[in-house]
């Protein structure tokens, strides 16, 4: 492979898939990128049992084609009919179970009114929240799928596009919602009152686990009482997201082979040594076993700032304070595989359930085939486990970890009998005090810095795309949180916006006439 530029127009360091996302609509544009791993990342992999695990959710928010503000983008840059086909949306997209109920969420628009008249009779009628979610759904939809119209990041020869008739923020269309919505409904677009509030007001305070198992499935971050018009945002933007089959890992190497095919390059071996920046902003960046410094006119972040302020030059120390911290992690996903008999799922598991119990993290359990990761296992069944793991050095001993793996596995045991019956594999090997060093291979931070971005669960206190750094900009889940799951692409397209802009383009969306 030839020698990477000394120059490009457009540099992504990290491997967030909005960051990928943004690599190809800039090459689309007929710019220069960059595509340069930022250690640490994480990917699904085989261990030397041959158990497969897949450290992160295969849950994609706005992916689904069609619906969506990622499957938007992604449209006109020539996506395959077989890779197009990967991305789907399950019968069922998840399942909450707590002690008493079972709720599930589908695309099928009656379904969830069915749902909560089977759990909850007719105390349901009287929540408000079915009627509320056929008001706002597909105002939200259209809100995610107009944003960049409504964000006016097209520019015309007059200066900024200017869009009629449509919102610029969530709040503006709260707001609206709110107003034209029955009185029950109204209550779910108020941004003061919590979901628990309104569960007590109805009769149904067992609702408000219902709701917090159902946000993290929907947002992947613990929330006991989310707001109520968070949470129906967070209902109606769920709709809209999708998976992708093989999982998080191969949805980014779709990304990176699709941002190849429109001219970006994409490294895959060498990883950024160093970031230069000075007064001015960002400069280039060196990559390892090179004393050459690639300049660019500008760098989007697909790791966390954390890792990308242990990569600042020494000459641009003085401008660390100019980089914004990494919002404090509420915690991080552990992730426990197994390989079970198929006949271990019980009748009326989804591909990704939720248990979910008052004062303990959410379970997740998500089902998939083995042959989605290139295993070749007829008659199997993988299941991942996962939880959120505290922010703290304590959950980076391989011994509490197995402690905590150890309960996850038996609180499976509760929720599908006779599974430990069906077991061919796990990983990492919970059972024997000598399977330490599977958690050490797996899990082997040796500091809290070094867990990537994609396994901290961050829900509140975060950054916007700016970095803090001029020409540096934010694409992961640090960037606008409070978008639902939404943030990251927010925050790609503002930074792909700029790049396009100081190009002389109109916007990230239209062809370049070069």
């Amino acid at each position: 492979m030839e020698r990477a530029q000394d120059h490009y127009d457009w540099i992504v360091l990290g491997d967030h898939p909005t960051a990928l996302l943004s690599a190809a609509l800039v090459a689309r544009l007929g710019l220069s990128v960059l595509v340069v791993p930022l250690s640490p990342s994480t990917r699904a992999r085989v261990s030397q049992s041959g158990q497969c695990l897949d450290p992160e959710s295969n849950w994609v928010p706005g992916a689904l084609t069609g619906a969506g503000l990622f499957s938007t983008c992604l449209a006109g840059l020539g996506i395959a009919p077989a890779e197009l086909a990967r991305i789907r949306r399950d019968p069922v997209s998840c399942q909450v179970l707590t002690h008493s109920h079972r709720i599930s969420l589908s695309s099928e628009g009656e379904f969830f009114s069915r749902e909560l008249n089977r759990e909850f009779g007719a105390q349901a009628k009287g929540l408000g929240l079915v009627d509320a979610l056929a008001a706002g759904q597909n105002e939200w939809l259209a809100y995610w799928k107009n944003l960049p119209e409504a964000m006016r990041i097209t520019r015309d020869e007059g200066g900024v596009k200017r869009s009629k008739g449509l919102m610029t923020s969530p709040r503006d269309l709260q707001i609206e919602l709110q107003k034209k919505q029955p009185s029950a409904a109204a209550v779910w677009a108020d941004s003061r009152a919590s979901v628990s509030e309104l569960a007590n007001r109805s009769g149904l305070p067992v609702l408000q686990e219902v709701c917090s198992g159902l946000w993290y499935g929907m947002v992947g971050s613990e929330n006991p009482d989310p707001r109520a018009a968070e949470f129906l945002k967070a209902l109606a933007t769920s709709f809209s997201s999708a998976s992708f089959v093989g999982g998080a890992t191969a949805f980014r190497n779709f990304l990176k082979l699709l941002a190849t095919r429109l001219g970006a390059r994409v490294e895959s071996e060498v990883d950024c040594r160093r970031i230069f920046v000075d007064r001015t902003g960002f400069l280039g960046v060196q990559m390892a076993h090179s004393g050459t410094v690639i300049s660019g006119h500008g760098c989007l972040l697909g790791a966390s700032l954390d890792h990308a302020r242990s990569h600042l030059s020494e000459s641009g120390e003085a401008w660390n304070k100019k980089l914004k911290a990494s919002p404090k992690p509420e915690g991080w996903r552990m992730t426990l595989a197994l390989t079970v008999n198929a006949e271990a799922i019980p009748p009326g598991m989804t591909s990704r359930n939720f248990w979910k119990e008052p004062g303990a993290p959410v379970l997740e359990i998500e089902t998939a085939n083995p042959a989605d990761y290139g295993v070749m296992n007829p008659g199997a069944k993988l299941v991942f486990l996962r939880t959120v793991m505290p922010f703290s050095d304590e959950s980076l001993d391989p011994r509490y970890q197995r402690l905590m793996a150890g309960r996850m596995f038996r609180k499976l045991t509760e929720i599908m009998p006779f599974v430990e019956f069906h077991v061919k594999r796990v990983y990492p090997d919970f059972h024997v005090e000598s399977s330490l060093a599977d958690f050490s291979e797996a899990y082997g931070f040796k500091s809290l810095d070094e867990i990537p971005e994609s396994l901290r669960v961050i829900s509140k206190n975060g950054v916007s795309s700016r970095s803090g750094v001029e020409g540096l900009f934010l694409a992961t889940g640090e960037a606008y949180p409070e978008n639902v799951g939404m943030g990251p692409l927010v925050a790609a397209l503002e930074a792909t916006a700029w790049v396009a802009h100081r190009a002389g383009l109109p916007g990230p969306f239209l062809e370049s006439t070069r």
